[in-house]
């Protein structure tokens, strides 16, 4: 069984009904990605191994006891992404001033 949890947009009420099951991977992620930018912000999907009942598996997954396998965000507005890549070229040229240790670090390598 998969589970989906649904996160609703920061400062609003939680959703009513936040988990919902499947008994298919692609059932899951299609419900996700239909619900993040409607209702919710995220989607988490779960795989719960051990049961075909899907109150069980909601049950195992507010446990704790589901195995997380995806996620679904909402995409960035124009002005976020905008923001985002600023902050980033910054970040990259602050970088590059601090020396070759500071630039193989801002790309991971280090």
């Amino acid at each position: 069984m998969y589970v989906v949890y649904l996160e609703a947009p920061k400062g609003e009420r939680p959703l009513e009904r936040p988990f919902k099951a499947f008994s298919a991977r692609p059932s899951a992620i299609i419900f996700a990605s239909d619900q993040v930018g409607n209702d919710a912000e995220r989607a988490l999907i779960f795989e719960v191994a051990d049961t075909d009942d899907a109150r069980a598996a909601i049950a195992a997954v507010k446990m704790g006891e589901g195995e997380f396998v995806g996620t679904k965000c909402q995409r960035l507005s124009e002005a976020e992404e905008a923001e985002y890549k600023r902050a980033r070229t910054r970040e990259r040229q602050r970088a590059k001033k601090l020396g070759p240790d500071a630039a193989l670090k801002f790309l991971g390598l280090i």
